[in-house]
């Protein structure tokens, strides 16, 4: 792994959130599935910055052990977005992306999702 990423971090944001719900100043390293789809969930930033963060702390070649078995028809598009207009946009991070990329691409279930990938998707 890159580093440890803090959800405060991540999310770029105060530890309050809204409903009045704090997040843990804890340090989390989302080493495994189930870490990495709750950090992953709780993200909600319509412009996906807060995803890109996610995924830049996180090495390429370690995005098959963070997904694990957790990968769905919702992350995948979520993940194509944010590379799409957070990494393609940028020259330097253009071979970044295609990394990600051929590393999803041996994510457990990925040929299985990618099955029922509209044509426009």
């Amino acid at each position: 792994m890159k580093q440890t990423i803090s959800i405060v971090t991540v999310l770029n944001c105060s530890p309050q959130m809204s409903g009045g719900h704090r997040l843990q100043d804890s340090v989390m390293s989302p080493s495994s599935p189930y870490e990495f789809l709750k950090v992953w969930e709780s993200l909600e930033d319509p412009n996906l910055m807060s995803h890109a963060r996610l995924l830049r702390g996180l090495e390429p070649s370690d995005l098959t052990i963070v997904l694990g078995n957790k990968l769905d028809g919702n992350m995948l598009r979520t993940i194509l977005t944010c590379l799409e207009q957070h990494f393609l946009t940028r020259r330097e991070d253009g071979q970044l992306a295609l990394q990600y990329l051929q590393a999803l691409s041996k994510a457990e279930r990925f040929s299985v999702v990618i099955m029922f990938l509209t044509d426009k998707e």
